[in-house]
């Protein structure tokens, strides 16, 4: 019997951008990231040359965190001009509507709860 081979796994962790002198926050209070925070994710796309290896983006669910995702890989998530990837932000353990936290399973590829 055939051993199975896997590609590589490469897992690229990153903290949020700045929320100094942010204003906009969510139902929660969390802040959004600011124009520095902004800044910070211009500089990220810049240097980050492994577009074409990532798979997936999963992101806490807080508002700055979020909002970095979403600012760091528009590129992707847009597929502008492409064949849309149909990537997504998946959001690890969302908080309830009465702002508990609840772990949530995603099926791989996916992104719905299992």
């Amino acid at each position: 019997m055939k051993e199975r081979t896997y590609p590589p796994v490469i897992v690229h962790f990153m903290r949020h951008g700045s929320t100094r002198d942010a204003t906009d926050k969510d139902e929660y209070g969390g802040k959004n990231i600011s124009a520095i925070g902004k800044e910070d994710c211009r500089r990220f796309i810049d240097s980050f040359k492994h577009y074409n290896h990532i798979t997936d983006i999963l992101s806490s669910d807080v508002f700055r965190c979020i909002s970095t995702s979403l600012e760091c890989f528009d590129r992707l998530l847009q597929s502008k001009g492409k064949k849309n990837t149909g990537m997504k932000v998946q959001v690890l353990n969302p908080r309830q509507l009465d702002g508990t936290r609840q772990a949530n399973c995603l099926k791989p590829n996916t992104g719905k709860s299992i």
